[in-house]
C-alpha cells in the first residue's frame, strides 16, 4: 500500500512515497517470469511444418492437441506478464 508522508515545512531527503520495497518485488517478479519463460519456451516441442506451412498443410484440418493449446495459453500469460513488469519497472523512477 502506497503510504504519503506530508513534512511540514521540509521534505524528506528520498522522496515523498515510500515504495522502495515495491520495487524490490517488482524486480524479483520480473525475475522470475523471465526464468520462467525462457522454460516454458524451451519445453515446446516442434512443430513439424517446415516449408510446407507455406503452401496449406493437411494438419490445418485437424484442431491443436490439448498439451500445444495449453502450452501457447502458458506462453502468452508469461509474455503478457514480462512486459508488463518491464514497462513498470522502465517507468518507475
Amino acid at each position: 500500500m502506497l503510504r504519503l508522508v506530508l513534512f511540514r515545512g521540509r521534505r524528506p531527503r528520498d522522496c515523498c512515497l515510500e515504495v522502495d520495497w515495491l520495487n524490490d518485488v517488482l524486480v524479483i517478479v520480473h525475475l522470475v517470469v523471465s526464468l520462467a519463460l525462457v522454460g516454458i519456451i524451451l519445453l515446446q516441442g516442434p512443430k513439424g511444418e517446415g516449408l510446407g506451412a507455406i503452401g496449406g498443410s493437411a494438419r490445418m484440418f485437424h484442431g491443436p492437441r490439448p498439451r500445444e493449446s495449453l502450452m501457447t495459453r502458458v506462453t502468452a500469460t508469461a509474455s503478457i506478464l514480462f512486459v508488463l513488469t518491464g514497462g513498470i519497472l522502465s517507468f518507475w523512477r
